[in-house]
Order: C-alpha cells, then sequence, then structure tokens
C-alpha cells in the first residue's frame, strides 16, 4: 500500500512569519476538512512587522499545537474570540486554552480590495471523543481467531470490540 503524501499549499512555498489562507487550507485538507487550533496566548503589539510592511497596533494570537505560526487577528475574528473567552480585557487573553474552528472566507476585504482571509467559526469545536476498547483477553482472542477461520467474523469485528496487543496484532495480520 503507497502512502498517501501530505497536502502541501503552493502558497506555503513563499515565507510567511504569521498564519495564512494557504495554511488553514493546508490544515483543512490534511485534517478531513477541519482547521482546528487552540490558541493558548494573545497579546496586543506595536508597531510588528507583517508581510512586508509595519503594522502600526493589533493583537497576534499563539498556538498550543507545535509548529503553527503566530496569527494576526483582526476585529471580526477578536469579537469571536471575545464570546469564547467571556472578557473583553486583552490582559486576561495572555494565558487561554482556546480551541478555534477557522476556515477560509474568499469575500474578506484589505484596503478595498477583495483578497480573502482566515475566519473563526461562530462555534467552537466540539471535543471529539475516542471510545475506549477493553483489553481482549487471550482466551477470547483464540476464540475470536476461531470464529475468522469458521468464517463468522471478520477481522474488522473484532477490532471494533477489543483492544489487541501487539503479539495479538501480529497474528491477526498473518491470518
Amino acid at each position: 500500500m503507497t502512502q498517501q503524501k501530505k497536502f502541501f499549499h503552493y502558497r506555503n512555498a513563499f515565507k510567511s512569519d504569521h498564519l495564512a489562507s494557504a495554511d488553514i487550507e493546508e490544515l483543512q485538507e490534511n485534517n478531513d476538512g477541519r482547521a482546528i487550533l487552540t490558541f493558548n496566548k494573545i497579546e496586543y503589539f506595536e508597531n510588528r512587522k507583517v508581510a512586508g510592511r509595519t503594522v502600526e497596533k493589533g493583537l497576534v494570537g499563539y498556538f498550543k499545537e507545535p509548529n503553527t505560526k503566530p496569527m494576526i487577528i483582526n476585529s471580526k475574528n477578536s469579537k469571536i474570540l471575545y464570546s469564547f473567552i467571556g472578557s473583553s480585557n486583552v490582559h486576561d487573553w495572555a494565558n487561554i486554552n482556546v480551541k478555534v474552528e477557522f476556515y477560509v472566507d474568499p469575500n474578506v476585504k484589505l484596503k478595498g480590495a477583495i483578497v480573502g482571509g482566515i475566519r473563526i467559526k461562530n462555534k467552537q469545536p466540539k471535543e471529539q471523543t475516542t471510545k475506549v476498547l477493553p483489553k481482549c483477553s487471550p482466551a477470547k482472542f483464540r476464540a475470536g481467531l476461531k470464529q475468522i477461520q469458521a468464517g463468522e467474523i471478520t477481522k474488522e469485528a473484532i477490532l471494533k470490540q477489543v483492544s489487541l496487543t501487539a503479539e495479538q496484532q501480529k497474528e491477526l495480520d498473518a491470518i
């Protein structure tokens, strides 16, 4: 089986110090259409270089996920973050744990020109729970192997019901 290459947006071949639409599109492509990140800090800044120009003042957000560029937060995204955080005091945003889902809005304007941009969805993403499967006892595993060989059950059905040890998984794969 060949391993599928991760999606890499062509615009990410060019230097960008801050999160951009291409980063969100790449994240969506590599994560089943979702771009979910966790803000752990948002700070006020003055005179920061953004896309080759100096921005007088604004907000920059940093993420919990490693190797993720910081994000310049515009006023619309700030309002959404405020609704999640519950405080309008930016100093309260310095140590947070706020999970958000992003999308790219092609209609975002900058200085009157439609350029597209990053938006935060109005609702926070729901936590996806992972079902913890019970461990498979040796006796139950042997019975399961017999059922597979008799054609009464599939390998996939067993894997949905129990957690296997590495040795059990090797034995199952060998069938």
